[in-house]
């Protein structure tokens, strides 16, 4: 049985829930581990870079997209020797992976970096969690042994930037086994203590909760139209109590919760989804046939994920706060569910073949 290690970090659990869900859906053909590669290289740093990076996207955006749009062979070289060093070397060397998939470019540059210092025979993959790519994905030319992508589109784009065909595979984004369970609405709803008779409005936050303010959530809940809503803040227990506090003041009826690991359960139940368009929460959005409508998101590939959700019927992305009203009622008025669920899982098959 091959062994493979599957690397990820802690800048967003979307990466994180990749690389977990990747791992449910092979580990009965392959040995699977994971690394935090954040975490194993730099312990004491990790909570610092995470505290900046939420600061950044939070209040210096343009800050973020300066990065996102603008690498620069210097600043992949940094990357690549910061989190690529001895001690995450030693690391690989004990587990002695015959495949490493990367779910974060800072992971792939440590493991190109590596594998050439020290010589090591492992195939390198990078798995690709947002309907984007830029330049950070692509320093490393064809030293990656497989590229998994989302989309046919994103295939096109890899090709025009010098990867070699043979080198990719469109795979979709791995969402948790979990949305294949089949359920009950009846049941859940009943669970949740949410009623029959209303349409259900999810409002996600990520599972960090950075939400710079909660405009369109009053808005949302100062509608007229008779609907129910779930809450989610993530991780961001202030999040969440401030939250509780301002839906008291509307006669709206819903709930609120903190993380959670029942999203197949929360998206199986709602007509519509709110947020920011994470790879994660757009994948699992598109798996189930829901509309999203896309809020705020990190300009980068948040909001490539947004015109790609735009551009393909699957969502909608408010840029203008004045459009925000009308628009989620005329959605809730009308059936949105997109015709077509885009997802091809070929990760077993071509690490076979690798």
């Amino acid at each position: 049985m091959k062994k493979v290690l599957i690397t990820y970090a802690s800048y967003g659990m979307g990466h994180v829930k990749a690389a977990s869900n990747l791992g449910q859906m092979i580990n009965s053909d392959f040995d699977v581990t994971y690394l935090n590669l954040s975490k194993y290289a730099h312990p004491f740093l990790e909570n610092i870079i995470i505290k900046i990076s939420t600061i950044m996207v939070t209040y210096l955006p343009f800050l973020y997209k300066m990065i996102y749009y603008n690498a620069t062979y210097r600043s992949y070289r940094l990357v690549k020797r910061f989190y690529g060093n001895k001690k995450v070397a030693k690391k690989i060397i004990r587990i002695n992976p015959d495949i490493v998939i990367a779910t974060h470019f800072m992971s792939e540059a440590a493991l190109v970096y590596l594998k050439k210092k020290y010589h090591l025979n492992y195939k390198i993959c990078f798995l690709l969690t947002d309907y984007h790519v830029n330049n950070y994905v692509v320093k490393p030319l064809n030293k990656i042994d497989k590229y998994f992508v989302a989309t046919n589109e994103l295939k096109k784009e890899c090709l025009k930037l010098g990867i070699k065909n043979n080198h990719i595979c469109v795979s979709s984004i791995p969402v948790s086994t979990k949305f294949n369970q089949k359920l009950s609405r009846h049941s859940l709803l009943k669970k949740y203590n949410l009623s029959q008779n209303k349409k259900t409005i999810l409002y996600v936050c990520g599972g960090m909760g950075i939400v710079k303010n909660l405009y369109y959530l009053k808005k949302l809940l100062s509608l007229n139209y008779n609907f129910q809503f779930i809450f989610v803040a993530g991780k961001n227990k202030r999040l969440k109590n401030k939250v509780t506090k301002i839906v008291d003041k509307y006669n709206k009826k819903g709930i609120v919760l903190g993380f959670t690991d029942k999203m197949n359960e929360l998206i199986f139940l709602s007509d519509l989804v709110i947020g920011k368009s994470g790879g994660l929460i757009t994948s699992e959005c598109i798996k189930t046939k829901r509309f999203m409508v896309v809020i705020s998101p990190i300009i980068g590939q948040e909001s490539e994920n947004a015109h790609y959700l735009e551009k393909n019927n699957l969502g909608i992305y408010i840029k203008d706060k004045n459009e925000f009203d009308a628009k989620i009622n005329y959605l809730l008025k009308h059936k949105n569910r997109p015709n077509k669920s885009i997802i091809k899982y070929r990760y077993k098959e071509e690490l076979n073949n690798l």
